[in-house]
């Protein structure tokens, strides 16, 4: 078939065995005449004779801040408006309480009166599916007969809230002859805490141009005093900073800010100290003592500085008496043998004996030892009478 084929002005389509050519000559094409009587959308580049412009009207069921509130959205088009095909609504703040849905549970409802009300539906929102605390799938069931509407898809997202709506039906032309329809979402949406936030409209036709709306809603925060208490712990000699102030000593202390909405939040301090930590010892060494990786020769007060196990300063202090250990030396010469510190000695050397002295360290004593030995000799003499030797007189006989 040639797509440039002219056809009577009244006609909007022709059937073929391939196809269905819509007003502008295009096979299966999406250009239809609007109420106008015009050859619109689809590849015409032409918009029909009465614009996309649905009136819509949000409603909250309050508006104080924080609280689970109904959301219903109303959308209503008058008659020759290109048809809906989808709707977006977004916002900048509040939430859906989607942790808390169960799979079945019904959490609103969605009623649509089309064809210049001819024809009406009322349904049930049901949840269909929940995807964490993030989305739902909300189902619409017709009341009368259960059967399937389309859904609605609800989301948190970084900034507020989304619903994307997908109707399942189709009344097989593009042009509405009038319509209305409502939704409400009951006690799922959370209010935000600020003055007021936006939600944000769009929605597509199914041919033609799309549609952009913004609605701001105010918010009252009625002021409710907030209380913090905080115990804080600080070493001796720390102070404490808060805001403006400073706080040296042990204490409760009282600090009132401002937040965002205006109201008091009231900070109370217990401000407390750990307690001091140091340590004293006496100690009496020989010679030299090892105390923190130093090693100390002379006695004196020494301290060392260290933190505790609460990370406050810490003063260890040593009272240190170091005492020497002695030696001594002596000479001594014998004849044979030498007692010395209850050994005896038989031959000449140098000898040590090890001991303590009077303040328990070592003492060694060292022996130069000299050992003579004795002599001896023998003679034979015979005498008249007597015989003088070695000064002695001798008169009898002997040895």
């Amino acid at each position: 078939m040639n797509a440039e084929m002219d056809f009577p002005a009244d006609i909007q389509s022709f059937t073929f065995d391939l196809g269905v050519l819509d007003c502008n000559g295009e096979l299966n094409g999406e250009s239809y005449i609007d109420d106008c009587g015009n050859c619109v959308g689809g590849n015409t580049g032409s918009e029909p004779c009465v614009p996309l412009a649905p009136q819509i009207e949000i409603t909250f069921g309050n508006d104080e801040c924080n609280s689970l509130t109904s959301l219903e959205i109303s959308v209503t088009q008058t008659a020759n408006q290109p048809d809906m095909l989808t709707s977006l609504v977004t916002s900048d703040g509040g939430y859906f309480d989607i942790s808390s849905l169960s799979l079945g549970q019904v959490v609103g409802s969605a009623n649509m009166s089309a064809a210049a009300g001819e024809i009406s539906f009322e349904s049930q929102l049901i949840v269909e599916s929940v995807l964490g605390s993030d989305q739902a799938t909300l189902s619409s069931i017709n009341m009368d007969d259960d059967s399937y509407l389309g859904s609605f898809t609800i989301s948190n997202t970084e900034s507020g809230i989304s619903i994307f709506a997908s109707p399942s039906y189709s009344d097989e032309n593009n042009v509405t002859a009038g319509n209305t329809s409502n939704v409400i979402f009951n006690n799922i949406f959370v209010n935000p805490d600020v003055d007021s936030f936006n939600l944000y409209t769009s929605i597509d036709a199914e041919v033609g141009s799309s549609n952009y709306q913004t609605f701001t809603f105010d918010i009252e925060c009625p002021c409710i005093d907030t209380i913090y208490v905080q115990d804080i712990v600080l070493c001796y000699g720390e102070t404490y900073l808060f805001e403006n102030n400073s706080y040296s000593g042990a204490g409760s202390y009282i600090d009132t800010l401002t937040s965002v909405n205006g109201c008091d939040s009231i900070i109370n301090t217990n401000l407390s100290f750990y307690p001091e930590s140091s340590s004293f010892s006496d100690v009496i060494a020989c010679d030299s003592y090892e105390w923190n990786g130093e090693t100390y020769t002379e006695s004196g007060v020494y301290t060392y500085n260290t933190t505790n196990v609460n990370g406050c300063d810490s003063t260890a202090t040593l009272n240190l008496t170091i005492n020497n250990s002695s030696s001594s030396s002596s000479d001594a010469i014998a004849c044979d043998s030498y007692e010395w510190n209850g050994e005896t000695y038989t031959e000449s050397g140098v000898y040590t004996y090890s001991t303590t002295n009077v303040n328990g360290c070592d003492s060694t004593a060292t022996l130069n030892l000299t050992i003579n030995n004795s002599s001896s000799s023998s003679s034979d003499a015979i005498a008249c009478d007597s015989y003088e030797w070695n000064g002695e007189t001798y008169t009898e006989s002997g040895v």
